[in-house]
């Protein structure tokens, strides 16, 4: 099986994250034949001044890793202006995408509580009388089914892969309304 830059990069960005607990997220920069990540850690001396990006490169691991890799780790300070766009990437980088991090889970908002209620239920609705909302309801209550994450917790999420509101969309467009 070939595996992509972005595969890789997601790999590599999760591999990291779950050996290193200062580390707060990974960003990648888009690249056709090389992986390019910023590690964001708190790690480093909150003092400390650090006002560029200094890049390692690696070599080709095959298979795991066939692609040259580059990775630059930069703190909380340097991470957010990089974030924010007033610190200048290396020449050639694409802008950067978060791939994968840590969060808190908040608290939720009453308006979101009130929304979750709601939500609750259309599925009761729907599994008394069904209708229009199939695909809808069949997929809300297919998350119903995952565990709760608690306020307060801290995760770590592959934002394409487990991020919450893309496994909402993926279940409400890959759920048939047969059952």
């Amino acid at each position: 099986m070939t595996r992509t830059v972005e595969e890789v990069a997601r790999m590599l960005g999760n591999e990291h994250l779950d050996g290193d607990s200062d580390l707060q997220k990974v960003l990648w920069s888009p690249h056709e034949a090389e992986v390019r990540l910023v590690e964001i850690t708190t790690a480093f001396a909150q003092d400390a001044q650090q006002d560029e990006l200094l890049p390692f490169r690696f070599a080709p691991h095959p298979p795991k890793v066939p692609f040259p890799t580059v990775v630059a780790m930069v703190g909380t300070g340097l991470g957010k202006q990089i974030e924010d766009g007033t610190s200048p990437l290396p020449e050639g980088w694409a802008p950067l995408q978060r791939i994968c991090g840590r969060f808190q889970i908040p608290e939720p908002s009453p308006k979101a509580t009130e929304i979750a209620a709601l939500l609750e239920r259309l599925v009761v609705a729907h599994e008394q009388v069904p209708g229009k909302l199939d695909r809808i309801a069949l997929a809300l209550k297919k998350l119903s089914a995952e565990p709760a994450l608690r306020p307060g917790e801290v995760v770590t999420s592959d934002y394409k892969e487990k991020g919450p509101l893309y496994r909402i969309m993926e279940a409400i467009y890959n759920t048939r309304g047969d059952g």
